[in-house]
């Protein structure tokens, strides 16, 4: 070793031409040592550092989570944590502290080391890179509902070009041959107009819906049903859907007694005509559609199963979203937008439930739903 090493300066001089912070504090916090690149980045001269705990340089709410890093230092020999160190002017600078335990004589702690380095510049591209990630995540998504919307475009045609025809097509029949037209005739051809304006109007109502969901605009109207009540309305409101094939849907009486639950009457019908609809629509003919539900002490649970072809088992996930459909839309053949599964989502998130799907032991698919028991009023009518 030089005399120069040997020179108790030497050391001393060492240190203080870090670029990083260096300071040694006692159990307590009390500063015992720092270089003078701590006295430059804090701004304190060596007179007031001298009567200063780390506590003073810390902002609020850190000094939980620095205390627990030095602990764990003592406890493992180093460790590591990220903080604001608040200088004299009141700024925060980000920095990066390692810390390490000194021992004395007898092999026991008695102060701390560390080593603490300006970290800014790696804030400043951890910040470019997570809002270069979402705006990565943003571009995906837009484009992600450029391609539903494109879909929707595309089923919206076709579904409205039904309505269209029809009311073009027997318009103009009955302008043209109403004089010499059978009564029968006549009332067929505006029973068909009917039924064209009624499935007309219930994509309208689909999509004025979904526009209220999309705007976080969904207001519920609570009041007090029997789920067998809401099981028999809801069938009503799946033929004033369109759901002409009924014959086989059997609405069944609940495992165990029944009680009433507080939630939007109007809505909850709507969740249940939609999956009857659903079911019925992806069903063959004639083929058995339950509805059923069950109550425990904390939740109404509303059951449809069907005994259609099924799901494919990575589209789960995803038949609740807007605008998918299991099938290719350009080889569109099933009735509707889309946009029902979606929209039975919303109402029963917004009652704080759940909805799922599974397949049915046997085929086809079990839909069901969940709502919270809320307590109903004493005395309400539904």
């Amino acid at each position: 070793m030089t005399d120069v090493e040997k020179d108790p300066g030497f050391l001393e001089s060492a240190i203080d031409t870090l670029q990083d912070i260096f300071i040694v504090f006692d159990l307590g916090g009390r500063l015992l040592r720092w270089n003078l690149r701590g006295v430059e980045v804090t701004g304190y001269d060596e007179d007031e550092l001298a009567d200063m705990n780390i506590r003073n340089f810390l902002g609020n709410g850190d000094f939980e989570r620095v205390s627990a890093a030095i602990a764990l230092g003592i406890q493992e020999g180093y460790a590591s944590v990220e903080t604001d160190l608040i200088c004299r002017d009141g700024e925060g600078i980000p920095y990066e502290f390692y810390g390490t335990p000194l021992l004395d004589g007898a092999g026991n702690v008695f102060a701390v080391t560390a080593i603490g380095r300006d970290i800014t510049e790696r804030r400043k591209l951890l910040e470019k890179e997570r809002e270069a990630s979402a705006a990565e995540a943003a571009r995906a998504e837009a484009e992600k509902y450029l391609l539903e919307l494109q879909d929707l475009i595309t089923v919206a045609a076709h579904e409205l070009r039904h309505p269209a025809t029809v009311f073009k097509g027997y318009s103009r029949l009955l302008l043209d041959r109403m004089d010499r037209m059978d009564p029968v005739a006549v009332k067929d051809a505006l029973r068909a107009i009917s039924d064209s304006a009624d499935r007309l109007a219930h994509l309208v109502a689909e999509l004025f819906e979904t526009a209220l969901i999309e705007r976080r605009k969904l207001e519920l109207e609570y009041g007090d049903a029997l789920p067998s009540e809401l099981m028999a309305c809801s069938l009503q409101r799946a033929l004033e859907m369109g759901t002409e094939d009924q014959s086989a849907v059997a609405v069944n009486p609940g495992r165990g007694p029944e009680r009433p639950i507080r939630l939007d009457p109007h809505k909850s019908e709507e969740v249940l005509a939609i999956l009857i609809e659903n079911a019925v629509k992806y069903s063959p003919a004639g083929a058995p559609v339950d509805v059923w539900f069950e109550q425990d002490s904390a939740e109404t649970v509303f059951h449809v199963d069907d005994r259609g072809p099924g799901i494919p088992e990575q589209a789960t996930e995803r038949v609740f979203d807007r605008f998918y459909q299991v099938e290719d839309t350009r080889y569109h053949s099933i009735p509707g937008l889309g946009l029902g599964l979606y929209i039975a989502r919303s109402i029963v998130e917004a009652h704080g439930g759940r909805i799922s799907i599974e397949p049915r032991e046997g085929g086809g698919c079990a839909f069901f739903f969940s709502l919270p028991n809320r307590p109903v009023e004493q005395g309400a009518d539904r």
